[in-house]
């Protein structure tokens, strides 16, 4: 996703987190494999991942920025910060989310922004400034399952489903709207 609105929806969030993270498609996994866990967050992999930086990633430094569904924060890291350590960051709307709810993310790289839904509803913006291209990316801890769920709307022609695990098979809904504070 390089340009324009991006819309996705992850379900059964029990202890996911889910968000963008820079694409780095000749990322050799393989070094990977001792690792109990890999979250790209991981401070240790900070020098593999700086050498898949390009010129398209822009001035924007965020590598990866997640929504935590067990308490609504978003966890980021950012090439730029002194410690490059991961930041835990409230936001405005910020709201945690239970297991079976539907978590819409909508990444518009016209504005820089990543916007929050829960069950279709806004919570807010959960970060801004963002440029260049992303991916979707999900973490759950052992055990978890979460379906991903690539929007439709009018502004996303041709596009479909491109992941739908658990989800019923149902029409793709538009993205919901943008005003926030409705109920």
């Amino acid at each position: 996703m390089r340009t324009g609105e991006h819309y996705a929806e992850f379900k059964s969030l029990e202890a996911a987190c889910v968000g963008i993270v820079r694409p780095m498609p000749e990322l050799d996994t393989s070094n990977f494999r001792d690792k109990e866990y890999f979250y790209f967050g991981d401070l240790d992999l900070y020098p593999v991942f700086l050498t898949h930086k390009t010129k398209e990633w822009g001035e924007d430094s965020v590598h990866t920025c997640n929504y935590g569904a067990h308490d609504g924060h978003s966890y980021s890291t950012k090439w730029d910060w002194a410690d490059r350590g991961r930041h835990d960051e409230g936001w405005a709307g910020m709201e945690s989310s239970m297991s079976g709810d539907t978590v819409g993310l909508l990444l518009d790289l016209d504005e820089g922004t990543l916007t929050v839904y829960r069950n279709n509803l806004p919570l807010g913006v959960m970060k801004d400034g963002l440029s260049g291209p992303f991916c979707w990316c999900t973490y759950v801890d052992d055990g978890g399952v979460v379906a991903i769920r690539r929007g439709q709307n009018k502004t996303l022609k041709g596009q479909r489903t491109l992941f739908d695990y658990q989800f019923s098979r149902t029409t793709v809904r538009r993205r919901p709207p943008l005003a926030f504070g409705q109920t």
